[in-house]
């Protein structure tokens, strides 16, 4: 492996790893604002659970062309 690969591949790591820690954070605001919507509306149900927007960012986006 070449000096330029050893660069890309740790670059690329690096994204990737940032991109995980945006992702968890904010899925975490989206849980705390759900609960707050939740807790201020008296537990009234939209439809929107914490299980469904875990399975929602768990699942990959589906390519516009599948459409």
């Amino acid at each position: 492996m070449n000096l330029e690969e050893v660069y890309w591949k740790a670059y690329m790591e690096d994204k990737t790893i940032k991109w995980i820690y945006l992702l968890e954070y904010i899925h975490k605001i989206v849980s705390v604002s759900l609960k707050q919507i939740q807790e201020q509306h008296d537990g009234a149900l939209s439809g929107l659970t914490l299980e469904g927007l875990s399975e929602a960012a768990s699942k990959p986006i589906n390519d516009c062309s599948d459409a």
